[in-house]
């Protein structure tokens, strides 16, 4: 995890930690929803291609980074408060 602090496409971390059997990720809330929503509000097919794309940079850094996401889905992108383009991830 200390390897994505500071990446430009993963919401922040604060803590980590451990209790009993359970490991747990204390991060940055998204408000603004995750691409799970987009896709349930009907966007046009034009977003759609263009969130592609954005969520295929993203893999892409993150490999670059060495670590492979095993759970790719539309409910593992979110979207921050603060974007620069309409579709960013």
């Amino acid at each position: 995890l200390k390897m994505l602090h500071g990446c430009p496409v993963v919401c922040k971390r604060y803590y980590f930690g451990y209790q009993d059997n359970y490991a747990y990720i204390v991060m940055e809330l998204l408000q603004t929803g995750s691409l799970s929503k987009v896709r349930e509000e009907g966007r046009s097919p034009r977003l759609a291609g263009m969130v592609g794309l954005e969520m295929l940079r993203c893999i892409r850094i993150i490999h670059s980074l060495g670590i492979i996401h095993r759970d790719i889905k539309p409910s593992n992108f979110g979207f921050p408060a603060k974007r620069r383009r309409p579709y960013e991830c």
